[in-house]
Order: C-alpha cells, then structure tokens, then sequence
C-alpha cells in the first residue's frame, strides 16, 4: 500500500506539471496523453484506497470523457435489482432507453455528416 501511495505522491505533480488553459473561451485542449495518464492515476488511487474483490474487480469506476471528442454521458444508474428490488432497476433501464432513443432522433434529423454520402444507408456503411 505505502508504494502505491508513493506512486500517487509522484504521478499527480507530473501530471499537474503543464496546466492547459483555453485559448478562446471553449475547453482547454486535452491530448490522449493526458487522458492516458488521468486514468492511470484515478486507478492507482481507487485501488490503494479500495481492495479488489474475488475476481481482481474494483468497488468503484470512473468514466473520463474528452469533451473535444464526445457528448457528455448522458444516462441514469442502474441499480443492481438484487439491492434497489425490480422496480427501481426497470425504471433506470427503461430512462437509458428513453435517453438512447433520443440521442437516435437527434441523429437521424441532421444531414449526414459524411460529405460523399447522399443518405444515411450511404452514411452509415461499415459502421456496424
């Protein structure tokens, strides 16, 4: 445990060493670096402060998202039904489907956005 927090005691300077700032109002720039490297250091703390289960799992996880490249995730926890009982656990389900539809009508009121493509069938190809 002392080494993994003195790998945090390390990494989070470095990672903290070039602040990013915005050079016009919108977000600071983000690479794949510093994704990379946040990740790594939100393991290493999640995993010196909480012990792994049977099968090496984490009782926590993170979602970082580059806002340069997607939307914010949009969804509602689902609750393990064993622990929140049936109800609860549809309700979720059913509002990420409600989100998820959606996020597709949204989708297919635009132009595609695939200069060559004349439809979405056109658009679409070689995606699924």
């Amino acid at each position: 445990m002392a080494d993994s927090k003195d790998a945090v005691v390390e990494l989070l300077p470095k990672f903290l060493e070039n602040p990013r700032m915005s050079e016009d109002g919108g977000y600071a720039p983000v690479s794949d670096e510093d994704l990379d490297d946040l990740g790594r250091l939100f393991r290493l703390i999640v995993s010196t402060k909480f012990e792994r289960d049977a099968v090496g799992d984490l009782p926590v996880e993170i979602v970082v998202v580059n806002r340069h490249k997607y939307e914010s995730p949009e969804f509602v926890r689902v609750p393990y039904h064993h622990k929140a009982g049936w109800k609860a656990y549809f309700r979720a389900a059913f509002a990420n489907m409600r989100i998820a539809s959606r996020k597709l009508g949204t989708a297919f009121s635009l132009e595609p956005k695939v200069p060559e493509a004349k439809s979405w069938e056109e658009a679409g190809k070689g995606m699924f």
